[in-house]
């Protein structure tokens, strides 16, 4: 099995022991555009991964709704049975995520975790992929993706600690704040790496981590900004979006507790 490993050979000499001794194994997304044009995402499969277009629901599983009762922006979906599989996380079924149709983009300050109307994050079981359908398009002048949808390949890979994520410092020992020519070096070749990414690995933001120095919760999904065959995903000006989940939730299946956030430059 292909396993994605880091680039080190821009890495600082000093440093490089300290990062790739704590990869954390993720499934990198990689995204492929689909341009917006007459029938094309009715010509989406329609459980197949991907970011934007349009949901797959059943009867048993309809369009969630937000706290008003609204229709929601489907972000995206990942078909688990079509990705690498990771030790602890679930292997079939269709990961669902859905954020309310708002400026905010679904991202509510009082409550990043939990839901409260403004997102859902769902895993509808495999044994309902086969009496499902495409949901109803939507028009809305919030969504993040714009121009079409993008499909989503998988592949395992070896990440390399992220700066902004709370453990950075903590499990590396390296002060990410020094101006040392060094450190700005090692920064170029950590961002070079894929940023969309499933699984327990390192998160990336463009402000700060929002989680607490003793937070259990750990990455789910991010998707960063992605751009290809004019087709585009964004959080506001260059953002990335997050969810995160605990390992005991994650066990249970549980995904009404988790966590979203996004943040921009």
């Amino acid at each position: 099995m292909t396993i994605m490993q880091p680039d080190i050979t821009k890495i600082p000499a000093q440093y490089r022991e300290a990062l790739t001794s704590n990869t954390r194994r993720v499934v990198a997304l990689q995204l492929t555009g689909v341009p917006e044009k007459k029938g094309a995402a009715d010509a989406a499969e329609p459980t197949g991964s991907r970011v934007g277009g349009l949901a797959f629901v059943t009867d048993d599983y309809p369009e969630p709704r937000d706290g008003d009762g609204g229709r929601m922006i489907f972000l995206a979906q990942l078909n688990l049975a079509k990705l690498p599989p990771l030790e602890g996380y679930p292997t079939e079924g269709l990961l669902q995520f859905f954020i309310a149709d708002n400026d905010l983009l679904g991202l509510d300050y009082e409550r990043l975790a939990g839901g409260s109307g403004s997102f859902v994050v769902r895993l509808i079981p495999a044994s309902e992929l086969g009496r499902g359908r495409l949901a109803e398009a939507s028009q809305s002048k919030y969504t993040p993706v714009s121009d079409g949808y993008f499909t989503i390949d998988g592949v395992l890979c070896d990440q390399l600690p992220s700066p902004e994520d709370k453990d950075f410092e903590v499990v590396t020992g390296i002060d990410c704040y020094s101006e040392e020519p060094e450190v700005e070096a090692m920064f170029d070749a950590l961002y070079a790496f894929p940023q969309s990414v499933y699984g327990a690995g390192w998160a990336t933001f463009t402000q700060e981590d929002p989680r607490d120095s003793d937070s259990k919760l750990e990455l789910l999904f991010q998707l960063d900004n992605e751009v290809d065959k004019g087709v585009q995903v964004m959080f506001g000006d260059g953002g990335v979006a997050n969810f995160f989940i605990t390992r005991e939730d994650l066990v249970q299946r549980n995904f009404h507790k988790v966590m979203y956030t996004w943040d921009c430059s």
